[in-house]
């Protein structure tokens, strides 16, 4: 929270500037004009920024700043959202026979994008996962937990606690992928237990499971599926006794295809939030966005058809065939419906299939300040005494933004001069006006 030790002589107004803020990327941090709470709009990447330097600023509410801008450094703390990644995909080397325990076989190596300096997210643990063939000993092989150095099947983690279920996934060489089709078996023998392994889901698809009660394998998707992305998988699937074999026998093994139905998806926005700057002063039919969307389903040729889902000030239209929006009416960016002189609305984009399927974009309006509004004095209704007047000081405020606002000058019309004199205050935010001639007791309009 940013707060101003001189809100308690006058209303103070927040607003930020800078990275994230106003410039690149904009609106991930936004604050309360008045409570001066900053709060964040998106989640944040530490792998992409790192830092951002904002300054805070507090103004009066004739605009006039109260205090120095302020400079704010927002630091974004590592979270353990990034799994290691081995630099390559199959590691080769060599060892002599009858090399001694503990000849170095090779080097593997992975990274991580998290943060390995100030925490332990980044740090790179490795294992052995493990051997082919078994014999003659299933542990042949062993890594340096640290450095990588080993040979056999590895399996690299963080160090680190990871952040959540999915990022605790570790990447192992060479069988990455390879699980995932489904058949059903029998065994011959009563109670005999079978296992069921496939092959042919790299990219994602059907992954396989064996039923415990029925022996029979179920397969079941493991990711969404995309028909525009691909159409049919074709599985190939092995099943095998829980128990070893006696004696060396051939796997028995079938192919499985599955064929993607296609179903109709809602036309996408690209981008989903579009922003766009404009002044408020823009006349009605002038071109502000746009913004397009694009239908998944491209083999259909469907059309979409743009409209506005939701326009709390009704200040917008869109064109029904080209996304393109426009003022239908005069913009205001001191309306209540505009927040931080952003103003938000959300476009629809139909499509013509069946059933039709409706997307959702968000435009965010920077309204950008225009000299539309004039000084006001309050209160407007005061009470002379003729006999002994008292200077009456009035409080001078703008709704506009600087430079639109003060200085302020004070000038009497309409033959008010005769009677009453005004001057502006040395803080430039009042207005003092005295009686200077006796008047009869009277109601009066002063101009």
């Amino acid at each position: 929270q940013i707060k101003s030790n001189r809100d308690r002589d006058t209303k103070i107004f927040y607003s930020i500037t800078g990275q994230g803020a106003d410039a690149p990327p904009e609106g991930v941090f936004t604050i309360e004009k008045e409570s001066g709470w900053m709060k964040v709009t998106e989640p944040l990447d530490r792998e992409h920024i790192d830092k951002y330097h904002l300054f805070s600023h507090a103004v009066s509410e004739n605009g006039k700043p109260v205090e120095e801008p302020m400079e704010i450094i927002v630091t974004v703390t590592d979270q353990n959202d990034n799994k290691p990644q081995f630099t390559q995909e199959v590691f080769r080397g060599s060892v002599p026979e009858g090399a001694l325990p503990g000849t170095s076989v090779m080097q593997v190596t992975a990274t991580d994008a998290d943060d390995a300096v100030e925490t332990y997210n980044g740090v790179v643990a490795y294992s052995i996962l493990g051997q082919e063939p078994r014999e003659p000993h299933p542990h042949m092989f062993t890594v340096n937990r640290a450095t990588g150095e080993q040979g056999g099947d590895v399996l690299a983690n963080s160090a680190a606690p990871p952040s959540h279920p999915a990022a605790a996934a570790a990447l192992r060489e060479e069988e990455e992928g390879d699980e995932g089709a489904a058949a059903a078996a029998r065994g011959r023998h009563a109670g005999q237990r079978l296992l069921l392994r496939g092959g042919g889901r790299r990219g994602g698809g059907p992954a396989i499971a064996t039923d415990p009660a029925s022996n029979e394998g179920v397969l079941r998707t493991a990711k969404g599926l995309d028909y525009e992305a691909k159409k049919q998988f074709v599985l190939y699937v092995a099943v095998t006794n829980e128990a070893p074999f006696a004696v060396k026998l051939p796997t028995a093994t079938a192919t499985v295809t599955v064929n993607v139905e296609d179903v109709n998806e809602a036309p996408v926005f690209d981008p989903p939030v579009q922003h766009a700057r404009v002044p408020e002063d823009v006349p009605p039919g002038q071109t502000l966005a746009s913004c397009t969307a694009q239908d998944p389903d491209k083999a259909q040729g469907q059309r979409i058809k743009y409209l506005v889902g939701h326009d709390p000030a009704g200040w917008l239209a869109v064109h029904p065939e080209n996304g393109l929006v426009t003022a239908r009416d005069h913009l205001d960016r001191e309306s209540p419906f505009a927040k931080n002189s952003t103003y938000a609305a959300v476009l629809l984009a139909a499509d013509d299939g069946s059933p039709p399927a409706t997307g959702t974009g968000t435009l965010l309006l920077t309204l950008l300040d225009v000299n539309d509004h004039g000084p006001e004095a309050e209160p407007r209704d005061i009470a002379v005494c003729n006999r002994s007047p008292q200077p009456q000081v009035l409080t001078v405020t703008d709704r506009d933004l600087p430079p639109n606002t003060g200085p302020f000058r004070a000038e009497l019309g309409q033959g008010s001069a005769d009677s009453w004199a005004a001057e502006v205050g040395d803080e430039g935010d009042t207005v003092t006006l005295r009686l200077v001639a006796p008047l009869e007791p009277d109601i009066y309009s002063v101009y």
